[in-house]
């Protein structure tokens, strides 16, 4: 009898381990519309907690059990961790109006950067808190000849994007490092971009899209923001990315409050947070045509189009913004047709 109790005990067990199967998650969206998202609640500590939003409750725990799994935080490089920004809460962001004009308002203060480029560069922020939507993922190009000031650009954009990541100065073997399962916007501080950095970046942009390193297969895919001292020239990325470009100014950036900052970028975080859980079930088709813009611009503002969620009017500012870019892409794309046309004729 003791024998058939103990049996039956070890049965039970079994049976709960398979019922629960650990899996590590840097985020799920369900069919039921059950979300978990990574946050940082002590920011002394890399670790990190699952938020769950499951209908109208929200909660944050160390895991969380669903159909039969334990979801716990990715298991990253606690150095990878520390430097990845998370948010720590959610709050309310008010309207989608509200939430872009004050991250507008942010990049501003941190750039002499003209009314339009502000705009495209917020835009820019919204589509990293929606990557699922893209199957070609944004790239910003900042060109930020010295002494222009690039730093603070950057350090809003930090405070902005989703999960933001900040390398300087990456080589293609540093990108193949970074655990890209943690679905970071990578904001890459460049000087001198080389070529082969640059095809390695237009190839990260196709999500469908490996890299072979090691014997493992390495999927890049994801917003990046790529910030250098001469614009990025691969002509595979022309109509690929979103350029905009800083004045040179020896102008001194004010002295900033770093508690404040920390305090300011918090807060987006949890706005951004916010806005990505009430967006991610009702991103739609833009009804804006963008037929006038040539591919791959096309594509590019239809995605980002659909991550403006309830703002139809933000929606269709974004082709104005864009058409000055697909302009000088069409000139540079016919320069290097010129090119090549020449080129065959000589030989």
């Amino acid at each position: 009898m003791e024998q058939a109790d103990h049996n039956e005990e070890k049965d039970s067990t079994i049976r709960s381990a398979m019922r629960h199967d650990e899996v590590q998650t840097a985020g799920e969206v369900f069919a039921d519309r059950t979300v978990i998202e990574l946050v940082r609640v002590d920011e002394e500590r890399a670790g990190l907690s699952l938020l769950v939003r499951d209908g109208c409750n929200t909660t944050i725990s160390p895991s969380h059990e669903y159909n039969g799994n334990t979801y716990v935080p990715l298991n990253a490089d606690p150095t990878i961790l520390r430097v990845t920004r998370f948010p720590t809460r959610v709050s309310a962001f008010g309207s989608v109006r509200e939430l872009f004009d004050g991250a507008a308002r942010l990049i501003g203060r941190r750039s002499d950067l003209p009314e339009q480029l502000i705009a495209l560069a917020t835009y820019m922020v919204f589509a990293t808190w929606l990557p699922e939507h893209f199957s070609t993922a944004p790239l910003l190009s900042i060109v930020a000849p010295p002494p222009a000031q690039s730093d603070t650009l950057l350090q809003a954009l930090s405070a902005l994007c989703r999960r933001s990541l900040l390398i300087s100065d990456p080589d293609p073997a540093d990108l193949m490092a970074i655990p890209m399962d943690l679905a970071p916007t990578l904001l890459l501080d460049l000087s001198y971009p080389s070529m082969r950095l640059q095809r390695l970046l237009h190839a990260s942009l196709k999500r469908q899209t490996n890299f072979v390193k090691g014997g493992r297969a390495i999927n890049l895919f994801g917003p990046k923001i790529a910030c250098s001292q001469q614009p990025l020239t691969d002509p595979t990325l022309i109509g690929a990315m979103i350029e905009i470009a800083l004045n040179p100014t020896r102008r001194q950036p004010p002295l900033r409050d770093r508690d404040a900052d920390h305090e300011e970028a918090n807060e987006f975080q949890a706005k951004f947070l916010s806005y990505r859980l009430a967006a991610l079930q009702n991103v739609r088709a833009p009804k804006t045509d963008f037929g006038e813009l040539t591919n791959p611009m096309h594509s590019m503002a239809r995605g980002l189009a659909a991550c403006i969620v309830g703002d139809d009017a933000l929606q269709r500012g974004i082709l104005p913004l864009l058409r000055q870019q697909d302009r000088n892409n069409r000139v540079n794309l016919s320069a290097i047709l010129e090119s090549i046309v020449v080129e065959a004729l000589l030989a």
